[in-house]
Parts: structure tokens; sequence; C-alpha cells
């Protein structure tokens, strides 16, 4: 709080150019951190970075590259380090505070990365709570909002697929939802379509391997057969540079961790913005549903013409999560240890101690707790069963 860290937030539609603003920042700077929403898109950064002839780490869940006497760092956001300060900081994706299981990430780097200068990108509907959380840490006055709109046309096509297969073209990438998905789609069109190359990215996929996929797929965008497809879940949304030419959604519900739900209107419009990409094979984007359920569920949310510079989700954000940090988490579980030792009551288990913070916790204000259950409790039955002390869990 000592710092006086300035904001510029960088808001506008998918292919806008705004992360761009924000890495030309980053790399003129003496030092700085880039935040990533995730693994294969930190890495992509890395190697930008690194291309420019700026010197940069990788600090990811499974990765770890050192470039040597690197000031620049590229990160998942979970891993983003508070204990150093840099001149430039960018967190990509910012409305990602919302996110009821990874959103305190989001809350963490934006009240503690030690960055004289920070870069915020993301959709416009995440200023509200951006606003709020930089007043109550009175950082609000050093808040700067540049917009952006999309850079190249995207079109909605007049019909779906109808599921044929043999209609797919070169720089098509059919999304769907889990890994299973991905196989079997991937497998039914090598079937349909022997003569194209067919490339699958997910989530879950080694850091390695996505590379290697994500390079493959470019390449032969623009190789002489042309007959490129990808296969992907929704692990595209967040800004990958793939030379995709349409987007076909093959589902429209996906699996949030309790049951089947709709996707958001968000999610509909960061995974369909990712059809064109300005500087690279395609200067114009498509999208389409592969039967007719999915394209009408697209048209639904984008309408028939595809304006997505005008065209984000207007719903403000009014909440930005927590979770409670190692050193609240131990004082907890000591503070409990104490008070069952003076009742002359049984040790309780430490997953039990961590289950009660979670029944027990309150958050007011323009913040939530995430969801405990799912981000906490299977780390705290695995240590929990290892003979360690608290603090060490």
């Amino acid at each position: 709080r000592m710092m006086r860290r300035k904001f510029v937030f960088h808001c506008g539609p998918t292919n806008s150019g705004k992360t761009h603003a924000a890495l030309e920042a980053l790399k003129k700077a003496k030092s700085g951190v880039y935040c990533a929403p995730l693994k294969a898109l930190a890495a992509q950064v890395w190697r930008r970075i690194n291309s420019a002839g700026v010197p940069c780490d990788l600090l990811i869940g499974d990765e770890r590259q050192f470039a040597g006497f690197a000031d620049h760092t590229s990160c998942t956001v979970e891993m983003t380090p508070i204990e150093f300060q840099v001149d430039v900081g960018v967190i990509d994706e910012i409305q990602l505070i919302e996110d009821r299981d990874r959103g305190a990430a989001w809350t963490r780097a934006l009240l503690g990365l030690p960055a004289r200068e920070i870069h915020l990108c993301g959709e416009e509907r995440a200023l509200e709570v951006v606003k709020q959380v930089l007043y109550e840490s009175r950082e609000l006055r050093g808040l700067e909002v540049r917009r952006y709109e999309r850079l190249v046309p995207l079109e909605v096509e007049k019909r779906s697929l109808d599921g044929n297969f043999k209609q797919l073209q070169n720089g098509d990438c059919l999304v769907t939802f889990s890994r299973k998905s991905v196989f079997s789609l991937a497998n039914a069109i090598r079937k349909a379509r022997p003569d194209a190359t067919v490339r699958t990215i997910y989530g879950s996929l080694p850091f390695a391997v996505r590379e290697r996929e994500s390079d493959a797929f470019n390449d032969a965008t623009t190789a002489a057969d042309r007959n490129s497809i990808l296969v992907t879940t929704d692990a595209i949304a967040y800004g990958l540079n793939l030379s995709i030419r349409r987007v076909i959604f093959t589902a429209t519900t996906k699996f949030d961790g309790r049951g089947m739900v709709k996707l958001s209107p968000t999610t509909v419009m960061q995974v369909a913005g990712r059809a064109g990409r300005f500087g690279m094979q395609f200067d114009r984007g498509f999208v389409a549903g592969l039967r007719k359920r999915e394209h009408d569920d697209v048209v639904g949310v984008i309408g028939s013409t595809g304006n997505v510079s005008k065209l984000q989700p207007t719903t403000p954000i009014k909440r930005a999560g927590l979770l409670p940090t190692a050193e609240i988490l131990s004082t907890y579980v000591s503070m409990r240890r104490r008070k069952a030792a003076a009742a002359q009551q049984a040790d309780p288990a430490f997953a039990d101690l961590v289950a009660a913070f979670a029944t027990e916790c309150r958050v007011g204000g323009v913040y939530f707790a995430c969801d405990m259950e799912r981000a906490l409790m299977p780390i705290a039955r695995i240590v929990g069963a290892i003979d360690l002390p608290d603090d060490d869990r």
C-alpha cells in the first residue's frame, strides 16, 4: 500500500489489440510480470518476449524455464510473484475476477502485485469491480481506461453444418467442452475427411504438446493442401494465437463442476471471437453451429450480424473472489487446535479444520468467497494424511 501504483485498463472485445498494447509496455520496461489465465498463454507470451530480445522466465504449474539474469517473468495468474517490485505488470482477462473457482487469483494479483504500473486487460464489464477494489485500496485516482474495437470482422454463417463433417474447411475449429468429446470428434473427422490434418487442444494437455499442436495447426493452414482442422475445448477462449478461420460450436452446454449448464454469453463471445486473427492467415472470421440447435443458440447470443465491436456483455461485474492465504489458514488451524486442547477434546484432523473454516468464513462488501470445497478441500485431504507440521501443510 506504500507504493504509488498506476493502473491502465485496456478494455474491448476479443482480437482488438488490447493485450498487444499492454505487452508492448511490458517489453519496454526494465522489469515486469505477465499474469496469464492459461499455462499455454503464459508460454506463448514467454516465447514472444524472449524472441523480442528481452530475457524472460516462465513460471507455470508443470514447467520452469529460466533465461538467466532475466528481469521479466511470464506466469499463470495463480503464480503471480508478489514478493519483489517490478516496473510493469500485466494482468490478463481481468473479468475472471468473478470466477467461482479461480477469481481469488485475480483479486490477489490486483491487490498485491508490487508494480509501479499495472496494465489490466479484459472486458469492460469488469471496470466497475476494478474501480471498487481500487477505491477501497485508495488507488482509484491512478486508474486510466483505454477502449478498443475489434480489428477484423466476425460474421455468423447463415446456417449450420447440419452435422456434416464433409463441409469442414481449412482453418475450421470445432469447439467442445470435454476431453472425451475432443477425442471422439477428432476420430470422427479423420474418418469422414481422411484428406484433412486434424489437431487437438484441451486444458490438461501438457505444455510442450499443446505448443506443438498449436504450431502444427497454424503451419498447416498455410500449407499447399490447406486442409487443417482443429478440435479443442474452450481452452482457446483466452488469447491463444491460433490461425482460425471459422469457429464451430458442437455444444452450447458444459459441465461446471456441479451439473450441466448453458454457456454464458461471455463464454460464447470469447470462443467465437477466436475466429479471424489480425496479422495472420485469415483477416475475416466466421462462426457457426455444428447442428441447428447449436447454431440457433449462437445466433441468440451474437445475433445474425456478428458485430462484435459493439457486442460485449453489458452486465457489470460487481464482486471479486477471495480465498484464504496460507497465513490465515495456519492461524485458524492453530487457534482451533488450542481450543480443542484447552477443552481436553481429541485433536481434530487437518482436513476437518479446513472444512470448518470454509463453513464459518464470511466476507462482505465487494468480495465473495470462492468455492473452497473445490479449491481447497482436495488438497487438504491429501496433505492432511501426511505427517507434517500444520505450517508446512
